[in-house]
């Protein structure tokens, strides 16, 4: 499996990702990490498979047209159509399907850079 940043870099370049999308995956990364225990640990491809499905559920709920999973799952080289169906049904329910993200939300990412 490729360096994450170099895994996200290929995906981002491939699927031609804008930049709201990124930032609503941000948001949908952090929340995650407060739901989630500060022990929890996972896979070598774990922070893979959140990036990616993060992704794939921004680029959805945010875009009026969006990349089929079968074209992330080309796109990301190692994961399966049926890894990345299941990687995005379980990231909606880790987030209780709320992907809501308010302006201050995208504002407070900017911000970052």
């Amino acid at each position: 499996i490729p360096v994450l940043s170099r895994f996200i870099q290929q995906l981002v370049a491939h699927a031609r990702v804008p930049i709201g999308t990124l930032l609503a995956s941000m948001v949908y990364l952090e929340r995650l990490k407060r739901r989630l225990p500060k022990e929890a640990r996972g896979m070598e491809c774990t922070c893979h498979r959140v990036f990616l499905a993060a992704l794939i559920v921004a680029g959805k709920y945010f875009n009026d047209v969006s990349s089929k999973n079968k074209y992330w799952a080309r796109y990301s080289v190692v994961f399966s159509v049926a890894e990345v169906n299941l990687m995005e049904k379980q990231l909606l329910a880790l987030l209780d399907y709320d992907l809501r993200v308010e302006q201050d939300d995208f504002v407070e990412r900017l911000e970052l850079f």
